[in-house]
């Protein structure tokens, strides 16, 4: 399908994408400030863009037009065909149309339904998509723009919404889902699989259900807890013994694994700087400071198991 020319699509998308921020910014600057991972159109960098051509003798709509979130994928454009009829064998299985197109995605390119951003039918636009010729484009953009803005309106509303449900998640589904979300530079469930730990496993949970609720400092405490339990652990793992008077805050307990040559001068430094960012996190700083600091212990966090649990 390479009739569609990918800088007509990048034309189609920077249109969306600038209506998105217009409302996200107009209407919505509050809860983008404290619930900004919500919002998964914000950055290009993220998401991926599919122009699929469907069996037009079973869609109504052929050409859809997909914007999928995918973590620092780069922005790229894909024109695809899934036209085979083996596909359509389960047409008759979905009451909506809908629902058979999202199931054709995930099984022809493993793009599951949560990944998906926004998706719509482009067939009118198909001839004008065909041409390189950006007057043209910029013209049926120009003429289509209340749809294309009540889109990106029901878009964010729709966000907005999702995300205040994830308040009924149980904790453990943050952790293990972690990868899934803009701000995650991690997948934590085979971490949390090395270290084999229920309190480890549950401090993490909690850690990150609270970053994934906005609340940065209470996510940096618990953070700085899951570091001295794997402290303590990666002690006992050694045979060292840990007495009820023995301190276990995040410092004593990285000066000791460094004098009983179990962990390098360099990690000890890593540990003594997340023991001062947790306490810097409980002195008001700025939410986008203690979140970044979320960042950087999660990080020593997964360094350090997969430094000394393997």
């Amino acid at each position: 399908m390479t009739s569609i020319l990918n800088d007509n699509i990048e034309i189609f998308t920077r249109n969306f994408h600038d209506l998105y921020l217009d409302i996200l910014n107009t209407a919505y600057s509050v809860p983008f400030g404290l619930n900004p991972e919500a919002f998964r159109f914000v950055n290009l960098n993220h998401v991926n863009i599919y122009v699929v051509k469907f069996n037009e003798t079973y869609i109504d709509n052929p050409f859809q037009y997909i914007i999928a979130f995918k973590k620092d994928s780069g922005f790229h454009i894909e024109n695809i065909e899934l036209v085979e009829s083996d596909l359509y064998e389960h047409y008759h299985e979905y009451e909506i149309e809908s629902d058979f197109i999202e199931f054709a995605l995930e099984k022809e390119l493993s793009l599951k339904k949560e990944d998906i951003i926004f998706k719509r039918g482009i067939a009118l636009y198909e001839e004008d998509l065909q041409y390189n010729n950006s007057e043209k484009i910029m013209h049926s953009i120009k003429v289509q723009h209340e749809s294309f803005y009540d889109n990106m309106k029901t878009l964010i509303r729709g966000e907005a919404q999702h995300y205040k449900k994830h308040i009924s998640y149980q904790a453990s589904y943050y952790a293990k889902n972690a990868h899934k979300y803009a701000y995650s530079v991690l997948d934590l469930d085979p971490m949390i699989k090395k270290v084999n730990d229920e309190d480890f496993e549950y401090q993490l949970n909690e850690a990150i259900a609270a970053y994934d609720h906005s609340l940065y400092m209470a996510s940096t405490a618990c953070l700085g807890v899951s570091l001295e339990t794997l402290c303590k652990i990666l002690l006992e793992k050694n045979g060292k013994v840990i007495s009820e008077y023995d301190s276990t805050i995040l410092s004593k307990l990285a000066d000791r694994l460094y004098r009983d040559n179990i962990i390098s001068k360099r990690f000890k430094s890593r540990l003594d700087i997340c023991y001062k960012l947790r306490n810097l996190s409980a002195h008001t700083s700025p939410g986008v400071v203690i979140r970044e600091d979320c960042h950087t212990i999660i990080s020593t966090i997964n360094e350090f198991v997969n430094t000394y649990f393997d």
